[in-house]
């Protein structure tokens, strides 16, 4: 059984204001060397247990206002990654800073308040809607828990929410085994807006929908953000999803961060080798160019988080790497340009 590592005591049971140079005045969210690792646990009394660093020390910064795309392949870490900001998984190490304040270690207490400015879109939206619950209680259930208005004032709410979202306020007597998937999604987006969030974490909110709903709902949480000057973490695996939404891409590997830039830049000049192997996956809308383009294929299968290898954790694929590859491990180095890579041979 998998079972989180303890996370390092703190002296402070409350929020604490974060002061500059570890504050960015201009971001509302910041990442700070979080990590969260895994233990399994052996059925053998003598065989130690299996550590599973499923994020292994990551830095992000959220501008307000803005999209940080975060990519990668599955088990990169990801979606643990938001589920740690919105506080669904404790942090083994590391900080997380909203607004200015540290949130990493929240009692109980202050729960509340923070979930009033960070709130989360699922990957299904099925699986996170209450099917016993109909559509209108779904959308006013945060401002019920937040006590928030009266009885009518919350219903008016959840009207002018379904609005917004593009859903007719009759539906909200459904439930949410009669409407159709994009309509689940909407109504999934509806919740997480129901508290006038600052961030939120998307996590892979188009994977589950079919193709021609897909750019519905993207052009959706555009529309939202530039109405409400929301800010997003979104989350994907959809590379032409992220250019089309984000501002900045963060590539993740293996529990690591391996390139970060703005979204058009890391697409008309992509660094990292795995960066460069993601992109050329993308087909091409044009079928003259995607019968003449170059797919770079990766060797072998990802190493398990687990037992990651040495030194950069790309090398074992990386058609680049060198000894020295497998000896040390890059740092993630501000190359100019708000570009970061953690590539030896990158300069």
């Amino acid at each position: 059984m998998f079972t989180a590592t303890e996370p390092t005591p703190t002296a402070e049971a409350t929020t604490t204001t974060v002061h500059p140079p570890y504050a960015d005045p201009d971001a509302v969210l910041e990442v700070r060397g979080l990590k969260k690792h895994f233990v399994k646990r052996s059925s053998l009394p003598w065989k130690p247990p299996t550590v599973v660093r499923a994020v292994d020390g990551i830095d992000l910064v959220l501008k307000r206002g803005t999209t940080l795309g975060l990519v990668g392949e599955s088990g990169c870490g990801k979606t643990t990654t938001g589920r740690m900001i919105v506080q669904l998984e404790q942090p083994t190490e590391g900080r997380i800073i909203v607004d200015g304040h540290d949130i990493t270690r929240l009692p109980a207490a202050d729960m509340k308040t923070y979930r009033r400015k960070v709130q989360m879109i699922f990957q299904d939206p099925y699986a996170s809607l209450d099917p016993k619950m109909r559509i209108g209680d779904i959308i006013a259930e945060p401002l019920t828990v937040q006590r928030i208005g009266s009885r009518k004032e919350r219903q008016e709410r959840v009207a002018d929410l379904m609005e917004r979202v593009g859903l007719s306020p009759a539906l909200r007597e459904r439930y949410p085994a009669h409407l159709s998937g994009g309509q689940r999604q909407r109504i999934g987006i509806a919740r997480a807006l129901a508290l006038n969030p600052s961030v939120v974490v998307a996590d892979e909110p188009t994977s589950a929908l079919d193709v021609s709903v897909r750019a519905q709902v993207v052009n959706l949480l555009r529309d939202l953000q530039e109405e409400l000057g929301l800010s997003f973490l979104f989350i994907s695996h959809d590379l032409a999803t992220v250019r089309y939404i984000s501002d900045v891409i963060c590539v993740m590997y293996l529990g690591k961060v391996v390139e970060l830039a703005p979204a058009i830049e890391l697409f008309e000049r992509p660094l990292h080798p795995y960066t460069k192997a993601l992109l050329s996956a993308v087909p091409e809308p044009d079928p003259d160019r995607e019968q003449t383009r170059a797919v770079q294929m990766l060797a072998g299968e990802p190493p398990s988080p687990a037992n990651p290898p040495a030194g950069c954790r790309f090398s074992t694929r990386c058609p680049m790497a060198t000894n020295f590859c497998s000896e040390k491990e890059p740092e993630l180095r501000d190359i100019g340009g708000e570009r970061k890579v953690a590539c030896h041979y990158v300069e």
